[in-house]
């Protein structure tokens, strides 16, 4: 754009131009921030996985600044509960984990498998400077224990004592959600 005709502000009261150029966005571009203000989860949430085994989708953490830029080269901490179903972080072994943001203020924890307890859990992500958390949910399934038994037939059959039902009792236990 035209420096000269350039408006003041953009749509967030950023000062224009931003550089030698008006930006010809609905925003003025700076470029990567350097003081994050907020941290969202920005992808790997919800998702559910099987009891000991890893997830099917990468956690990625995403920070930006009070502008909305992005926030590279800023450590995110990746936390799991402690206790119950949880998960643990193959980079350290333990429930905890950290991620240094890339040059879009992205943070990538993969390599995630959820502990042996069945459950649903939040894994919260934070940085410094950031009073909020990124939260990312997780269900842990155990297909080791039934989770439903569903009549096939013979329901709703009444008899005297001592006396066969007309009709088998047949049920079917299943043990996925």
């Amino acid at each position: 754009g035209n420096p000269a005709t350039c408006l003041v502000t953009d749509q967030r009261g950023v000062a224009r131009p931003q550089g030698s150029a008006c930006d010809i966005g609905a925003f003025e571009y700076r470029g990567n921030g350097t003081t994050a203000a907020y941290i969202f989860s920005y992808s790997g949430s919800p998702q559910t996985v099987e009891v000991n085994q890893s997830f099917p989708s990468v956690l990625k953490a995403l920070v930006l600044d009070q502008y909305g830029d992005t926030v590279p080269g800023k450590t995110i901490t990746f936390t799991a509960p402690s206790s119950g179903a949880s998960a643990i972080f193959s980079s350290s072994g333990t429930n905890i984990s950290t991620a240094v943001t890339d040059s879009n203020g992205i943070a990538t924890r993969s390599e995630v498998s959820a502990n042996g307890i069945e459950g649903a859990f939040t894994i919260v992500a934070t940085t410094s400077g950031v009073a909020s958390s990124a939260d990312f949910q997780i269900t842990s399934y155990d297909t080791t224990v039934p989770k439903s038994i569903l009549i096939v037939s013979g329901a709703n059959q009444y008899t005297q004592t001592q006396t066969q039902f007309s009709l088998p009792l047949k049920a079917k236990v299943q043990n996925v959600l």
